[in-house]
């Protein structure tokens, strides 16, 4: 008789205490209360997903889905295919068509899509949804920061890419993604002195630095013509990563 909210929280803290099936038992009445509603469902579902439970969080999202038809079903389930590495590729695809038939405002769900298509390497969609999601959440922080990056990438319209990138940064000042997408906006604009105090921050604010971050401090340092720091951090970011091979070029 516990409120949603609490019964998720419940189900949880069964979960870390490896009491799964108990934790199944009330994530299978949780499902079929009337208040149950897609924050709470997100969270059981990703909870149940992390301590090995995926498949059984998909079928819980169907069997709701059968009896109440909620619309933000597939969303959630494309979440948790995409985060969770389950399902496969064509049934992804079809979850965001299904997702896009019931609401395609929800912002969301174009979230998720822009990010799907931009790991997928189709920019172009990527850039398309971003921009609608941002049409109708402006404050959307993380899809300002992302659009900005692409662009950046592309060496497209970095007018607004510095828009968006401060948009996503007075959001949170602190987020090293967006510091660097800040940081590498101001070096496509030729920017280079500034840049490298966003990159720099970017890093030491990571708790694990990426080799992308090491590279752009390497590539912000080779256009100040400081030669020895830019081989340092293209020298991290190698080790980092050892599949970017066409840094040992550059090191050279």
């Amino acid at each position: 008789d516990l409120p949603v909210y609490y019964s998720v929280v419940v189900a949880r803290m069964l979960l870390e205490r490896s009491l799964g099936d108990v934790a199944l038992a009330l994530a299978d009445a949780l499902t079929s209360h009337r208040d149950w509603g897609r924050n709470d469902a997100l969270t059981l579902c990703d909870a149940l997903a992390q301590y090995g439970y995926a498949d059984r969080a998909h079928q819980l999202l169907e069997q709701r889905d059968s009896t109440a038809g909620d619309w933000w079903i597939p969303s959630v389930q494309f979440y948790l295919a995409r985060t969770y590495g389950t399902l496969p590729h064509e049934r992804r695809l079809q979850l965001l068509s299904e997702a896009f038939a019931r609401d395609s405002t929800d912002p969301p769900t174009l979230f998720y899509a822009a990010f799907y298509a931009d790991s997928l390497g189709n920019r172009d969609r990527a850039i398309v949804l971003y921009e609608r999601l941002l049409f109708y959440d402006p404050s959307n922080a993380a899809a300002a920061n992302n659009l900005a990056y692409i662009l950046a990438e592309r060496g497209e319209r970095l007018a607004i890419a510095l828009e968006l990138a401060t948009r996503a940064l007075d959001a949170d000042s602190t987020n090293p993604s967006y510091l660097d997408t800040y940081g590498w906006v101001l070096h496509k604009l030729g920017r280079y002195a500034e840049a490298g105090k966003y990159i720099e921050r970017a890093i030491a604010l990571s708790e694990r630095p990426s080799a992308t971050l090491f590279e752009h401090l390497g590539d912000n340092y080779s256009r100040l013509g400081v030669a020895d720091k830019a081989h340092f951090w293209w020298q991290r970011a190698l080790e980092a990563d050892p599949s970017r091979t066409y840094l040992r070029a550059r090191l050279r």
